[in-house]
Formats: structure tokens, C-alpha cells, sequence
């Protein structure tokens, strides 16, 4: 009795899935794999006319409201944002659109910081013609200083959940955005896993 007990608790250990973190969990390599950086992305001046004229026109009102605190207003024409603005595409919307990342980024030294991180947009680009996805009223919105964006499949939607990196020394910062059926707002409390794969650990509060 002793021996067929025995034999059976093998074959249950055997058979039973080990205590052990499950393979897909988030991890922060994981997420980098999502990750899609901006410090080489190619200007909107590789995009075709009419889509490089709706992407100035979007953006050059916050662009403007920003010339007094740094910017150089003779970068804001045309013909030097086509080489400034630098578009990566995140994901395929509906019926052809494209979601981007558009960067501001001046040829000036560290214009964009010691982390290489420039102002950023959220703009859709499609059939219909270019807006942003990130303000009601068809204005350029910067969604703040980034170097990249880790993009996360969300169920049941096309469109993706958007984690914004940026980097205040030493920490990676995570701006969540989520896509709210026309635009994308920003979600203060975010539940994608890999927003908290990217955050430092909090520091243990001190006791009193």
C-alpha cells in the first residue's frame, strides 16, 4: 500500500505543471520587443505630398505656441519641417488608416536632451486625410518629450494601447494611451502589463 501510494505521487508530480512563472509573463525584455524608437526614423519629407502637407498642417499650431520656448520659428516652414518632422508608423487602423508617431526633431545639438527624446504627436493618416488622435478639435496636441513607444495588441480593438517612453534620469517614464473609440486619451490608470515591466519599482514608504 506504502509502494502504490508512493508510485502515485510520482505520477501525480509528474503530471502536475510545476510552480513556476508562466512563459508569456511580462517581463521588461518582453516589452522592449514592442518597443519602437524614434531616434531614426525617416523624415515625412519620404511620404507623398499630400500626406507631408496634412501632417505641418496638424501640428504647426502647437509647434507655433511652442517657438517662444526654445524653438527656432525660422524651423517652422514647410519646406525645413519636411526634413524635421520624422514620422514612424505604429499600426493599421480602419479601412487603410495609419497610426504614427510624428517627432519634432531640430538639427540643433541636443536640442532634444541627453536622452535623445523630442516632442511628440499622435496623428492618423488615411483616405480622409491626416488628424490627430489626440485632441477633438483637429489641433496638434504633443503628447510630451519621447524616444519611443511600445506598442501592446489590445483585444477586440484595431487599435492598439500606446505606452509613450521618455526618460527622466535614470527612469523611463510611461505616458499609457488607449484609444477611446475616435481618439487616443491618456490613461492614468493604466492595466497593460508591460507599463509596469517599464516603471522602476516604487520604493518601499518608510515606516512612522
Amino acid at each position: 500500500m506504502v509502494l502504490f501510494m508512493s508510485v502515485l505521487a510520482s505520477l501525480l508530480l509528474l503530471l502536475t505543471p510545476p510552480f513556476a512563472l508562466p512563459q508569456d509573463q511580462t517581463t521588461y525584455d518582453s516589452c522592449r520587443q514592442d518597443v519602437k524608437e524614434f531616434y531614426n526614423a525617416a523624415p515625412i519629407s519620404t511620404l507623398p505630398t499630400k500626406e507631408r502637407s496634412g501632417i505641418i498642417r496638424v501640428l504647426l499650431p502647437d509647434l507655433q505656441s511652442q517657438a517662444t520656448v526654445g524653438y527656432d520659428p525660422r524651423d517652422l516652414t514647410p519646406e525645413r519641417l519636411a526634413s524635421l518632422l520624422r514620422y514612424t508608423e505604429l499600426a493599421k487602423g480602419r479601412a487603410g488608416q495609419r497610426v504614427a508617431a510624428v517627432t519634432y526633431q531640430p538639427q540643433e545639438p541636443f536640442a532634444c536632451g541627453n536622452h535623445g527624446q523630442c516632442p511628440g504627436y499622435l496623428v492618423e493618416i488615411g483616405p480622409r486625410g491626416v488628424k490627430s488622435l489626440v485632441t477633438e478639435e483637429g489641433k496638434g496636441s504633443s503628447v510630451g518629450d519621447t524616444w519611443g513607444a511600445a506598442v501592446i495588441s489590445r483585444k477586440g480593438s484595431v487599435y492598439p494601447d500606446l505606452l509613450v517612453l521618455s526618460t527622466i534620469s535614470p527612469e523611463v517614464v510611461v505616458a499609457c494611451y488607449r484609444w477611446q473609440g475616435n481618439f487616443y486619451t491618456a490613461d492614468w490608470d493604466c492595466d497593460v502589463p508591460c507599463a509596469q515591466a517599464f516603471s522602476p519599482p516604487k520604493l518601499p514608504q518608510p515606516s512612522k
